[in-house]
């Protein structure tokens, strides 16, 4: 199956594994996507101004470094992990993984 994880800015998530199987990165997106944006934003205060996307291209290949082929990893979601895509607005990390035999 695929696992897929949305989780909101200044926080931390773990990505983990059964036994034997080790975590195989799908995709990810840090930013702003208009489809989950209100599960971080509450729809009351987006505004005009809020871009209905947003995100950052090295964002898969540092999440990439640090959880393919592994059991488990922690990441913590902030911008000064993964980078600043829209300065100013609140973000959210999406990530598709599986969990593969080894």
């Amino acid at each position: 199956p695929i696992n897929q994880l949305i989780v909101c800015n200044n926080a931390v998530t773990v990505l983990q594994c059964p036994t034997n199987q080790s975590i195989n990165i799908l995709s990810v997106y840090y930013g702003i996507q208009s489809n989950t944006v209100t599960k971080c934003i509450a729809s009351s205060s987006l505004t005009e101004q809020t871009p209905s996307f947003c995100f950052n291209i090295n964002t898969f290949q540092r999440i990439n470094s640090i959880c393919q082929n592994r059991e488990v990893c922690t990441i913590p979601v902030t911008t000064n992990n993964l980078g600043e895509p829209c300065f100013g607005f609140s973000k959210q990390l999406v990530i598709q993984y599986q969990c593969m035999d080894r």
